[in-house]
């Protein structure tokens, strides 16, 4: 069956089962398996092993814990999730979602030790919880957001639009950890964000202008779609990098949230490529 947009209801159906196994999951493993089970299977930084650095993603410390970053997981995965959709990426989206919940909680946890290890020396205190995942999805959503922007324009105009984003997104993390608006900062972003802008609404007056009602209105709604994105992608910065990373003697793991995006947007990004250019559809 075929919606009147053009997309099947048996492939939406199969990708929105995949976006609702993992939050069903991680409830199942939080509820279900007891304490002194979940307990053996926490990462400690100072005796880990490959199986500790897999499991202790899918565990949590408390309710508060667990749903904060399943919502986190549930904006990062359906905003990238409906910019594969406008793309018709079903494939590109799949694999990534399953590359991203099956291997980004060891290549995260194992980065985040070693850069914890060399900035504070061994560690003993636990590790666990889904947000380096959770951040994961926000980078995949980064790289549908260029693949969505590139696709429209073209590839220089994506690099423009990655640049503003991630210059915003590095921004708002200084904004939260400063201890006050750096003006010769915040004058060098307002500056390249400008330049940016010029130089996107350069390539558009050279290729021409909107003639028609049409075309203004699909310039229309890729702004609002870009800008869409960048909202929701500043929404989880909030989550993942608090003013406090210590609360109640738990240390909010910021490293591995920057891993875990970083990660998330080169495991996404070479996906597309690799797909699109093996089976072009």
């Amino acid at each position: 069956m075929t919606t009147a947009d053009g997309y099947r209801v048996d492939q939406v159906a199969v990708d929105l089962l995949l976006v609702a196994s993992v939050p069903l999951l991680l409830a199942a493993i939080h509820y279900l398996v007891p304490g002194a089970v979940r307990s053996a299977y926490v990462l400690h930084p100072d005796s880990y092993t490959p199986l500790t650095l897999f499991t202790a993603a899918f565990l949590h410390a408390s309710d508060a814990h667990l749903w904060g970053n399943v919502l986190g997981y549930a904006v990062g995965v359906l905003s990238a999730y409906l910019l594969c959709l406008v793309l018709e990426e079903h494939r590109w989206f799949r694999l990534t979602t399953v590359a991203l919940v099956l291997g980004l909680p060891v290549l995260v946890n194992w980065a985040s030790v070693q850069v914890l290890t060399l900035s504070f020396g061994p560690l003993s205190a636990p590790s666990l919880g889904f947000s380096g995942v959770t951040a994961g999805f926000g980078g995949f959503a980064f790289a549908a957001l260029l693949a969505y922007v590139g696709h429209r324009t073209d590839r220089g105009t994506a690099l423009l639009a990655g640049l503003a984003v991630l210059l915003v997104l590095l921004f708002e993390v200084l904004l939260v950890y400063a201890p006050g608006v750096p003006p010769v900062a915040t004058g060098l972003v307002v500056l390249a964000l400008g330049l940016c802008g010029l130089d996107v609404g350069r390539r558009r007056f050279q290729d021409g202008l909107p003639t028609t009602r049409v075309q203004w209105v699909r310039i229309g709604q890729g702004l609002l779609v870009f800008a869409w994105t960048l909202a929701v992608l500043a929404y989880l910065v909030v989550g993942l990098f608090p003013a406090r990373i210590v609360v109640d003697g738990h240390l909010t793991d910021v490293y591995a949230h920057a891993l875990g995006f970083g990660f998330g947007f080169l495991v996404s990004g070479w996906g597309y490529r690799y797909w699109r250019t093996t089976y072009p559809i």
